[in-house]
């Protein structure tokens, strides 16, 4: 019987553990079709993985061979820090064909989406949770929490989203070092 394996990998710095996760998928992970794959396209790979950095400020934090270049690299980081949030598409607006999701819409208004009124776009849903200051507050109280994390995946739109979020899931943990420093 086949499954999709759960692998680890860990590293000291971002660029290292993002090496140490591609080497791991290459070896380990499972090869299938997707519904993204056109004609002629090699099987996808696929895995579970659990990533740790053990200094996520240490250098090197990009890898030399980042795919697509630094460029695609500061689109991303823009998307991830809420520049792209307005091209998030109207959920009422079947033509709008924009983005169903940022990663930092997700993370920083969990429970809510987009959707234009009278006075514009607003966001609308039945709750909206910053989830991002809500895990930077768990871990200032309280360092050792279990309870810091953050989750991307909303199955009333991600069911049906053409491009659902591969990252789903985020669990930060803070240890102590041997002189007892978090």
């Amino acid at each position: 019987m086949k499954n999709i394996p759960v692998i680890t990998a860990s590293s000291k710095s971002l660029a290292m553990a993002f090496e140490s996760a591609l080497v791991g998928l290459y070896e380990k992970g499972i090869r299938f079709k997707t519904q993204y794959d056109k004609p002629g396209d090699p099987e996808s790979i696929d895995c579970t993985l659990n990533l740790t950095i053990e200094e996520p400020e240490s250098e090197p934090m990009i890898h030399m061979a980042f795919p697509s270049g630094i460029e695609q690299l500061k689109e991303y980081v823009l998307e991830l820090k809420g520049f792209k949030d307005h091209w998030v598409k109207n959920m009422n607006d079947p033509a709008d064909t924009r983005w169903e999701y940022t990663y930092h819409g997700r993370l920083e208004k969990y429970g809510s989406w987009m959707e234009k009124n009278e006075n514009g776009r607003v966001d609308v849903g039945p709750f909206k949770v910053d989830q991002i200051e809500g895990v930077v507050r768990k871990l200032s109280e309280q360092p050792f929490t279990r309870q810091a994390q953050m989750i991307t995946w909303m199955p009333n739109l991600d069911l049906e989203c053409f491009d659902p979020p591969c990252l789903q899931s985020l669990w930060y943990r803070i240890l102590e070092d041997e002189q007892g420093v978090y």
